[in-house]
């Protein structure tokens, strides 16, 4: 059981990178920084976009489901781009 569910995680994220194809440039523009911007502050825009768009606290707000939808896309961008500096820096 253990080794099928690993394989349909990869598979899943297999998907989701295929979805999103994203530059370090456009991942800068995505968390709304500068390339030369320090760490702490790239983290704060981050967290900020994350506390923004995070379903729980749309879905709090009644939100209805097809703007839920968009802000979770928007969430895997976030979360992409967030991922993505972080290797660029080698954190």
């Amino acid at each position: 059981m253990i080794l099928i569910k690993k394989n349909k995680q990869k598979n899943y994220q297999k998907q989701e990178d295929k979805e999103f194809k994203i530059t370090l440039e456009q991942a800068y523009e995505i968390l709304q920084c500068q390339i030369n911007d320090d760490f702490e502050t790239i983290k704060k825009n981050y967290r900020k976009l994350a506390k923004e768009y995070h379903y729980d606290s749309l879905n709090s707000k009644e939100i209805p489901p097809k703007l839920l939808k968009i802000a979770q896309e928007m969430m895997r961008k976030i979360n992409l781009a967030y991922e993505i500096i972080k290797k660029a820096r080698g954190i």
